[in-house]
């Protein structure tokens, strides 16, 4: 798609010749912008695949040990793909020549990553209520704590969602789908000081280049939540039909939502946050589709060996 118009520009299939029921559970674009990467499966295999955006030809695949892979994720150095199993993350060269290393941060399932932190860490939520944090230049996962709303009482589940860091990396953000409430954690103590109450049943967020904002979907109230995250209020309520997906523009200015109407139809929206409206839309496939922009907060990136 052409970000501001969202018109249709191709379409790529890749066929790697395996099992007709394979799948893409994740994509991320390379930081480059020529190249996508695939988390693809079958009955029979889990894949990691680099693919030529212009052609959709194979350039390289790497098999995995049979997991659910969840998303994708390039870290700062430009070398390092991280990609989330059940409760494994495995970080891969970006080249994807071998396995690289693994590490098993969870007994339950992780339900999000962020890897973009402060002196190379990164952050993972796993299961209900659990915040992970991780060397990633060491690949070890370095501490954990249970996640709730700092005036909560004990026992009470956050459920965990989505999670960001700050620009500065000194805050992590938990959206937390069971409660409701959008919490901020001090990176030092991992411990909640703040809390927004953006609503349950929180499905996705992404962070405004700048950290300013961050807009979460909330497909079953139908809307789209922006919260000013310096007031540590919300700021607007977009109505939609069940967001699904979403991604910030390096303009900070626009969201792009996908849609999951019903199992035959579906739409890519585009929002101005400015303007809390919808400006744009496009039919889109049906299904709980992902979405991924280049470029990004991260790229393009450029390096010499």
């Amino acid at each position: 798609m052409h970000k501001t118009r969202l018109t249709h520009s191709d379409t790529i299939g890749v066929a790697r010749g395996v099992d007709s029921q394979e799948f893409v559970t994740a994509v991320r674009f390379g930081l480059d912008g020529t190249t996508l990467y695939l988390a693809m499966h079958s009955n029979e295999t889990t894949a990691v695949v680099r693919v030529a955006r212009a052609t959709g030809s194979v350039l390289e695949q790497l098999s995995l040990p049979h997991d659910s892979l969840t998303g994708l994720w390039l870290l700062r150095d430009g070398r390092t793909l991280v990609a989330a199993g059940t409760t494994t993350l495995y970080f891969l060269p970006t080249d994807l020549s071998d396995t690289g290393g693994q590490i098993a941060i969870c007994d339950s399932t992780i339900t999000g990553v962020t890897p973009f932190g402060v002196r190379g860490r990164a952050y993972a939520i796993c299961g209900e209520s659990t915040l992970v944090e991780i060397d990633s230049e060491l690949q070890i996962a370095v501490r954990s704590a249970s996640v709730r709303p700092s005036d909560s009482i004990d026992g009470v589940i956050c459920g965990t969602g989505g999670i960001a860091t700050s620009p500065s990396g000194s805050i992590v953000y938990v959206l937390c789908r069971r409660s409701g409430m959008l919490l901020y954690i001090d990176r030092l103590t991992l411990t909640t000081f703040d809390s927004v109450a953006v609503g349950a049943g929180g499905q996705e967020m992404a962070l405004v280049p700048s950290g300013r904002r961050t807009v979460i979907t909330r497909p079953g109230a139908g809307e789209l939540v922006v919260v000013d995250l310096r007031k540590r209020e919300v700021e607007s309520r977009i109505s939609m039909e069940s967001p699904w997906s979403v991604a910030v523009g390096m303009d900070g200015r626009h969201a792009y939502v996908t849609t999951h109407e019903d199992q035959s139809h579906g739409r890519l929206l585009l929002v101005n946050l400015e303007d809390a409206a919808v400006t744009g839309y496009t039919p889109a496939p049906p299904g709980p589709l992902t979405i991924t922009l280049w470029p990004s907060t991260r790229s393009p990136k450029m390096r010499w060996n």
